[in-house]
């Protein structure tokens, strides 16, 4: 592989030339090696690298990005391909959701799906690339894909929220899904628009929950005007 293939170049190298030599050599060598594989695991809808986000092995990617911090390489293309392949994760649920808006009365179930799969595939993207522009990136990508026409983002993520306040947050880990709700409602293209099918729903429930509604409804109200201000 491509480490024990550096330590016998690098033993041949500090054997005839001066360190500082050798490490140059070394680098542009093993800059070539890399750029030369990058294709084998960086390219296609779900590249090698992308391994690594589905599994609980985290140790080969976490090799790899260092072996690039280590030489300096541009980890670009790394982050890149597997923001990628998060956005490319939630597309295709987008053959889940309904066409014909008439049928999106379950459509909010899938909203909660799509949810937990941008979680699930975030989690480890995140221990991984803890820069400032991999987060980036990754928040671009997940944007793009959270706004897919299919999708009909702005009217079922209401729902979704909705439902979740009229079954006063029967749902298990629900003080997370509150936290969780903020930073989708950050990624909506269209705030305004969901803002006001969010008010019209806001009414409605305190037509049928009354009193009720300040313990389930407020925690996030209080939630999303943290983001909505940003």
């Amino acid at each position: 592989n491509t480490q024990a293939q550096f330590r016998r170049d690098k033993t041949i190298m500090e054997f005839i030339l001066r360190p500082e030599q050798s490490n140059e050599i070394l680098t542009l060598f093993n800059m070539k090696l890399l750029e030369e594989k990058e294709k084998y695991f960086l390219e296609g809808l779900e590249p090698p690298i992308s391994e690594a986000l589905t599994s609980n092995n985290l140790l080969p990617l976490k090799y790899l990005v260092n072996t690039y911090n280590d030489f300096n390489f541009n980890q670009k293309p790394l982050y890149e391909s597997c923001a990628t392949f998060v956005m490319n994760e939630m597309l295709k649920m987008s053959q889940e959701f309904p066409e014909n808006e008439d049928d999106n009365k379950k459509a909010y179930k899938l909203v909660g799906k799509l949810i937990t799969r941008a979680i699930q595939l975030s989690k480890p993207y995140a221990k991984i690339f803890t820069s400032k522009e991999a987060m980036n990136e990754l928040d671009e990508k997940i944007i793009e894909a959270w706004n897919n026409k299919r999708f009909n983002i702005v009217i079922n993520f209401n729902d979704y929220i909705d439902n979740l306040i009229q079954s006063k947050l029967q749902v298990e880990n629900s003080d997370e899904i509150i936290a969780i709700i903020p930073r989708f409602y950050k990624y909506l293209s269209d705030r305004a628009a969901f803002n006001t099918f969010y008010e019209a729903s806001f009414v409605r429930r305190i037509i049928k929950m009354r009193s009720s509604i300040e313990q389930y409804e407020y925690p996030i109200i209080k939630e999303i005007q943290k983001v909505s201000t940003d």
